[in-house]
């Protein structure tokens, strides 16, 4: 322990003499302060300062003493970085510039501090400054560490609520990113979380560490795809070499009243004597009581509305007029005597065709339920939303957000014949409930839409580790435990041979029953443009004349990039909405609006799956796409009721490595990722696109 502290305190002494001969802090008096503090730290015996870790350990022997006269069984310890003001309408953290560090006033943030924790009933405890100095923003951020006695963390968590905002976003240094030459440029615009409050418990072997925090230390990070990552082997240093020294300086000025300076006194003497006495009770305010599940009604009498469960429309015409529609248009009639014909289809139909037709359709003309499969809950919703819309009550949807009595409500109405479509996932579909309900009623037809999903995510990668969605390979055995004998039916937009291939091989799909299109739509003109930098200046010039007059969709590979972009146009005055995959409530709020105005929507891929936006004009790739299967998904959203449209892919020449690395988990990937330089190389030919893309 000697020899480490020694070490620190040559370093710190070390650092203050090269900044006193190199002349850092100019002024007479900032040397001056200097020298002084380095004449106190040679010094052989220990000089009442932070800045001496001799110090530091003597301060800490004394109060660890004090410590163990409390029972710290239920003791808590709360985090929070400054926030600025006395009142919680103003929640933003202080970031200090190393210039302004010396100037900072803690007494005002202490008294704000104590005033709000004394709103915590029989709490009590001790207070700690420090101050962190973060590379990313070239700043230092004072918090305080605070060990809580007597209270609950439940009453802990709703305070802090009450305070201070659960996250904050704040934005890289231009330093920073400068430093590191090949980050990523596109980080200048990704906002970094701060989190404001952290609460944990404390371990009673490890109290005096918790609140001797009074030392300043420096995190370190690491660059890895386009993400700021903490580096393994050196979390954080101490002690700060990387830091300004002006931290040093701040240290020598901090009173011992700001170090373990305890609030609610009273409390606090009289809980050594008999804390867990004082305790008891509030311990009894935190227990959770568990919640009853809601109690169903009776279950309901076969009352069928939607008579089409047992006795399906006879012609394809009257199913194509409930629909609201007056007639077939381009070879949709086609696509549904195909899917009523041959037990098990693939149906490979160039988007915008109209397949949400054609299954439903087909599905209105079958005995039993009809059951389809969508990779996203946003795009169910919009589904279910538009058939409703024509039939009422005929349509309906089980996903992961729904409620333990929303869902159990809608599993009567499927297994009492109230409804005929029901939308699911694969994972969805796993539920023993789910197929009990779809047992009960009988399947009459099983619908896979944006197939091409069975042959992007269910793959092994070539770790032998499962795909990212691997239930879209075990979708065979979930429908022969259904109902063997419904018709199944996959439909796709886009997908090469080794895809088509993949996709009868899981659905046990004769190759005789493929019905396969061209996929090429002349109404899309491509084009594919480098970037230097961000790419959010041409991107601009791309957007601002269609901004309010059509629909612009942005495509990221990263959801890091979305944010980053989102931001950017932002900045440049242009109202804009993200999409990503997982963000439910968002995605269908986001396609709500799209529905009734032109806007720009920034997303990444999950965009593609089937999703039907109207007036779209423009569809830019801010990165290269990782195979074309997914890019002729995602341009597919433009030109779908026929006028003419534009597709550019704006990318960075030296991301490409890092999407190969990051995307490519096979030799299928590499070989469509090497398709995709060769469509770059040729500036967006259509025919490598339709052609060499295996379509």
């Amino acid at each position: 322990m000697k020899k480490i502290q020694q070490s620190e305190l040559e370093k710190r002494v070390d650092l203050i003499s090269k900044a006193i001969f190199q002349g850092k802090g100019a002024s007479r008096k900032r040397r001056s302060l200097l020298t002084e503090l380095k004449n106190n730290l040679v010094s052989h015996t220990p000089h009442e300062t932070f800045a001496d870790p001799r110090y530091v350990k003597i301060f800490a022997d004394k109060r660890m003493k004090e410590i163990k006269g409390f029972d710290l069984s239920s003791a808590l310890f709360l985090t929070v970085n400054i926030m600025e003001g006395k009142t919680p309408s103003t929640k933003k953290t202080i970031l200090l510039p190393p210039s302004k560090l010396l100037d900072f006033n803690i007494s005002q943030q202490l008294n704000s501090l104590r005033k709000r924790l004394e709103e915590l009933e029989n709490a009590c405890g001790y207070i700690t400054l420090e101050v962190k100095y973060d590379e990313r923003f070239e700043v230092f951020i004072p918090h305080f560490h605070i060990l809580i006695l007597g209270t609950t963390e439940r009453a802990l968590e709703v305070w802090c609520k009450r305070f201070y905002p659960e996250k904050e976003e704040v934005f890289l240094s231009q330093g920073f990113i400068k430093k590191h030459k090949k980050a990523d440029p596109l980080l200048r615009y990704m906002p970094i979380s701060l989190t404001p409050y952290i609460i944990e418990k404390v371990r009673s072997d490890e109290a005096c560490h918790y609140v001797m925090k009074c030392t300043t230390y420096c995190q370190k990070y690491a660059l890895y795809r386009c993400k700021i990552r903490k580096d393994k082997k050196h979390p954080h240093v101490r002690p700060p070499l990387n830091a300004s020294v002006e931290h040093l300086l701040w240290l020598d000025h901090l009173s011992p009243k700001y170090v373990m300076s305890p609030f609610q006194s009273e409390i606090l003497n009289a809980m050594k004597c008999d804390f867990i006495a004082k305790n008891g009770k509030n311990d009894c305010k935190c227990l959770k009581k568990a919640q009853k599940p809601q109690r169903m009604g009776k279950r309901e009498q076969n009352c069928i509305q939607n008579n089409t469960v047992i006795t399906p429309i006879k012609t394809r015409k009257e199913a194509l007029q409930r629909l609201g529609y007056k007639s077939f248009r381009n070879e949709q009639e086609i696509a549904v005597r195909y899917i009523l014909k041959k037990k098990r289809t693939l149906l490979v139909l160039k988007t915008s065709f109209g397949k949400s037709l054609c299954f439903a359709v087909a599905g209105l003309k079958t005995k039993g339920v009809c059951v389809v499969f969508e990779p996203l809950i946003a795009v169910m919703k919009d589904q279910v939303e538009k058939l409703n819309r024509q039939i009422p009550d005929i349509a309906t949807t089980i996903n992961s957000t729904m409620s333990f009595a929303e869902r159990q409500k809608r599993l009567i109405d499927i297994s009492s014949g109230k409804v005929k479509f029901v939308f699911v996932s694969p994972e969805i579909l796993k539920n023993k409930s789910v197929q009990e309900a779809l047992h009960k009623v009988g399947v009459g037809l099983f619908v896979i839409d944006e197939a091409h999903c069975i042959d992007l995510y269910s793959r092994e990668n070539k770790k032998g580790d499962q795909g990212f969605r691997p239930e879209y390979g075990k979708l065979l055995k979930i429908i022969n435990r259904i109902s063997p004998k419904a018709l199944v039916t996959a439909l796709t937009g886009s997908i090469d041979k080794i895809g088509r291939n993949l996709i009868c091989t899981e659905l046990n799909i004769p190759k005789e029953n493929i019905l396969a299109h061209e996929l090429d739509r002349p109404e899309i003109s491509y084009d594919v443009m480098k970037r230097k930098t961000t790419g959010i200046k041409p991107l601009y010039e791309l957007i601002r004349s269609r901004v309010g007059k059509s629909t612009v969709l942005i495509f990221c590979a990263y959801r890091d990039h979305v944010i980053a972009v989102l931001n950017a146009l932002r900045r440049k005055n242009i109202n804009c909405y993200s999409f990503l995959g997982g963000d439910t409530k968002n995605n269908t709020e986001v396609l709500a609006v799209a529905q009734e105005t032109p806007c720009v929507i920034v997303a990444t891929k999950a965009l593609g799956m089937g999703v039907d936006i109207p007036n779209v004009r423009l569809v830019v790739h801010i990165d290269a796409p990782v195979n074309l299967i997914e890019y002729a998904q995602e341009t597919g959203r433009a030109a779908r009721n026929g006028e003419n449209a534009k597709a550019v892919i704006l990318y960075r020449e030296q991301d490409l490595s890092q999407l190969k690395r990051d995307f490519c988990r096979n030799k299928i990937d590499y070989a469509r990722f090497e398709k995709v330089l060769q469509f770059l190389n040729s500036k967006g030919n259509r025919k490598l696109l339709f052609k060499s893309g295996g379509f």
